[in-house]
């Protein structure tokens, strides 16, 4: 038996999940569903309920991974170097509100570039909770719950606002990005941390193989540039109606 609140090393390995297990296969239907449900419903909101909604969205977000860090601190005794919330996940604790609450530009374009990549693929592939974790069970809940959020709300605010992405913008959001990475390489190497993943790969079987074969550089290499193919490739849409709506008018 296990606790609620129980670190990973006091949990028996046979009552912990694993990646794409039924359990995990059923949390991520469930999740997803949620995720789609919630943005049919504040489509249906007035304007103001629907600020009141996202506005609420983005101040759980910070309050969910402080209470992971609190969580980490007292049944780990983690110290603040590993709780200083830099991972691009962890990044939008202050990213989602400062989106939501500044209207500030590249914010939007920041969280929209990272926050449902970031939030899509921890769901996907739970590093660090998959194998460790029970589906019940604090550490678990809070990861699907917090990457949810990392995915209704930049949906939210395009869906109920007039803020669209685009590439024009996302230099921008590169410059952004590379001062983060400055940032978090000084505290890994620093530190002996692992932000970002720029010291060794998530648990994900492409990315650890690369590692692995070819090394860090070629591994962070590919995953820069898989990234940035992926991030063009959710701007596009946005840009292309917006060309053809002009060739229309």
């Amino acid at each position: 038996m296990y606790n609620f609140f129980d670190y990973f090393t006091d949990i028996p390995k046979d009552q912990v999940f694993q990646n794409f297990s039924l359990e995990h296969i059923i949390s991520i239907t469930i999740s997803f569903a949620t995720i789609i449900l919630c943005l049919i419903l504040i489509k249906k909101l007035s304007p103001k309920k629907q600020n009141i909604f996202i506005k609420i969205c983005a101040i759980l977000v910070p309050i969910l991974e402080i209470s992971h860090n609190v969580w980490l601190y007292i049944v780990a005794d983690a110290g603040i170097l590993q709780l200083l919330s830099l991972h691009l996940c962890g990044l939008q604790m202050y990213f989602i509100p400062l989106a939501v609450f500044t209207n500030i530009l590249v914010f939007k374009d920041f969280v929209f570039a990272s926050s449902i990549l970031g939030g899509f693929f921890a769901t996907i592939f739970p590093s660090g909770v998959a194998g460790a974790y029970p589906i019940w069970h604090f550490q678990t809940i809070q990861t699907l719950i917090y990457h949810g959020l990392l995915i209704f709300v930049p949906i939210a605010i395009m869906l109920t606002t007039d803020y669209r992405p685009t590439l024009k913008r996302f230099h921008k959001v590169l410059g952004l990005f590379a001062i983060i990475v400055g940032i978090d390489l000084f505290v890994d190497l620093k530190f002996n941390q692992n932000y970002l993943f720029l010291v060794t790969s998530p648990d994900m079987p492409l990315l650890r193989n690369i590692q692995l074969n070819y090394g860090t550089f070629a591994y962070l290499i590919a995953t820069f540039f898989a990234l940035l193919f992926i991030c063009v490739l959710i701007h596009l849409p946005f840009d292309l109606k917006k060309k053809f709506a002009k060739k229309k008018v």
